[in-house]
């Protein structure tokens, strides 16, 4: 690929639409993992831990580090 053949940057204000949208497709789901009172997966809850977190915890960590991993990838 050469690279001469650049397209064009969004506007500021399109990348922030454009982000918006982009983290609102994992929100409902990061909600939900956040907001709930158990530990959803099989995983969390049989494992042996390795951290002094609980299992719902680790799980409401994961989901945060998710998300915020997400919001840098669309920076």
């Amino acid at each position: 690929m050469s690279s001469t053949s650049k397209s064009p940057r969004l506007s500021r204000g399109l990348r922030l639409i454009n982000l918006f949208l982009n983290l609102d497709l994992i929100m409902p789901v990061s909600v939900y993992i956040i907001d709930t009172g158990h530990a959803d997966y099989l995983i969390y809850r049989t494992a042996p831990g390795v951290s002094h977190l609980s299992a719902l915890a680790d799980q409401k960590l994961g989901c945060i580090v998710m998300s915020v991993g997400m919001f840098i990838a669309y920076r």
